[in-house]
């Protein structure tokens, strides 16, 4: 189900973060040429803290913060 790859790819990212790799390097490996992804970054607030956020053709977005990636 569409779901389930959106759940895949926020735990390929949180893997990747993990790993030691940044945004960048992250957005350019594993996001960018995902079918899920819709094009473009865009910088908002949640929490009081910044983040960044990717939507994706499920109409939900992938977060990135201080404690990762999530699919909000």
């Amino acid at each position: 189900m569409i779901r389930d790859r959106a759940r895949d790819l926020a735990r390929r990212c949180n893997d990747a973060h993990a790993s030691g790799l940044g945004f960048p390097t992250i957005w350019r490996t594993v996001l960018k040429g995902d079918a899920l992804v819709l094009a473009g970054i865009r910088q908002t607030h949640a929490d009081q803290e910044p983040v960044l956020e990717v939507d994706l053709i499920t109409g939900q977005r992938l977060r990135f913060g201080r404690s990762g990636f999530t699919i909000v």
